[in-house]
């Protein structure tokens, strides 16, 4: 819902003004550090409704590339980023104003979801930070590892299964890398996962709170209150999982993956708004380079989508790290 008075948020390394609700961030004070990056996110539902604009770039849901998941246009004063039937999201041309705009009656977790997940992400990614689509624990004896993948690959549950292994969950879906003293940073969004009914009720069998993230898939969106003061962590590894369907029944296949191969799926597997725009390229690049001068371990994973085998996949990671 709609907040009279703009309430302060922090995600990542930078500072959410909102009128809209955003109960997944922690608040934020006037003490925060000045130096932190400052968004303001506001409301106008006055005008959500499709207009004709000069789309210069899709984003699609299937790989044949006939339905349309969002969309980008760019003019003088910034960027149009609609998502489609839900919502626009207009961005100024430096990303620290956004106004969102939903369509007929989109409901708020879903115009939290759109901004949480997908248009933040894509802002930090064109100021030049490195967000990747990964989901994230921090092992027991110690070292991040991301998971990193497409949607629908397994990444959440596997993270989330970690728990049961005494890992702490870090994030889902929207991590931030940097560099600091020499040393690979990850840090997550927010905390707490993002799970289809199935993952849910074979990770959770006596049943979890949880609430919907969008009124629009069935996912959950499950907070775990013992993360939720999660810092900065140094990461040990960078598994890329593959199509799980390709996995059939066979075991966790983990295996080395070059630099080269490694730059390519970073980039594929991050998030930035423009992706037309050669300076966005040239920024993102620069912050692949910097992650790989960290010199972390890179995998490709690929395991079967069977719950009953999650023990076995872990184990199979651990073992790779020499943590078994």
């Amino acid at each position: 819902m709609p907040q009279s008075n703009p309430a302060r948020y922090r995600v990542f390394d930078a500072v959410v003004s909102s009128a809209i609700e955003l109960p997944e961030l922690r608040s934020s004070d006037a003490t925060d550090d000045p130096e932190d990056v400052e968004f303001s996110l506001s409301l106008n539902p006055g005008t959500g409704t499709p207009g004709t604009f000069d789309w210069c770039h899709h984003w699609y849901q299937d790989e044949a590339r006939q339905i349309i998941e969002s969309s980008l246009a760019v003019g003088p004063e910034g960027y149009r980023l609609r998502f489609a039937g839900q919502a626009d999201f207009l961005i100024s041309r430096d990303g620290r104003h956004i106004v969102c705009e939903p369509f007929r009656d989109t409901p708020p977790e879903t115009l939290r979801h759109l901004f949480l997940d997908h248009v933040l992400p894509r802002i930090l990614g064109q100021r030049g930070n490195l967000v990747l689509h990964a989901s994230a624990v921090e092992l027991a004896d110690g070292g991040g590892i991301a998971f990193v993948g497409k949607s629908g690959w397994g990444k959440s549950t596997l993270a989330s299964s970690f728990r049961d292994a005494g890992a702490r969950f870090l994030g889902d879906d929207c991590l931030c890398f940097k560099v600091v003293g020499g040393s690979l940073v990850g840090v997550p969004a927010y905390s707490g996962t993002r799970l289809w009914e199935d993952s849910k009720d074979a990770l959770f069998p006596d049943g979890v709170d949880s609430d919907p993230v969008s009124h629009y898939n069935s996912k959950q969106r499950i907070r775990f209150a013992e993360d939720e003061a999660a810092s900065p962590t140094e990461f040990l590894a960078l598994f890329f999982l593959d199509d799980p369907a390709r996995a059939g029944g066979a075991a966790a296949r983990i295996r080395p993956m070059g630099g080269g191969r490694a730059i390519v799926e970073l980039v594929k597997r991050s998030f930035l708004l423009d992706v037309n725009s050669v300076d966005s390229a040239a920024g993102q690049f620069a912050a692949v380079g910097r992650l790989l001068a960290t010199r972390p371990l890179f995998y490709t994973l690929q395991y079967p989508r069977d719950f009953s085998r999650l023990a076995e996949v872990r184990q199979a990671i651990l073992g790779t790290l020499g943590r078994g």
